[in-house]
C-alpha cells in the first residue's frame, strides 16, 4: 500500500457523520495530502514501507508451499 492510501484509510476512519460522495472525498484527502509537511508524511512513508515488507515476506511464503 502506498503512503497516500494509508493517509487516506486513516482519514476515512476518522471522519464523523456520513462521509461525503467519493469524488468529493478524496479530492479533498489529496488536497490535504499534498499540503502536509514532509515531516508528517514520514509516519506513512514508513508504514508502507513495512507493509511492502510484510507482503513480499508472504510472497515468498507462498512460492515455498507451491
Amino acid at each position: 500500500m502506498t503512503p497516500y492510501l494509508l493517509f487516506v484509510k486513516e482519514k476515512r476512519k476518522m471522519l464523523e457523520g456520513p462521509e461525503p460522495p467519493f469524488p468529493d472525498l478524496i479530492k479533498r484527502l489529496s488536497l490535504d495530502w499534498k499540503r502536509l509537511k514532509e515531516e508528517d508524511k514520514k509516519k506513512f512513508v514508513k508504514g508502507a514501507e513495512a507493509d511492502e515488507k510484510r507482503y513480499a515476506a508472504q510472497i515468498e511464503l507462498f512460492k515455498k508451499k507451491k
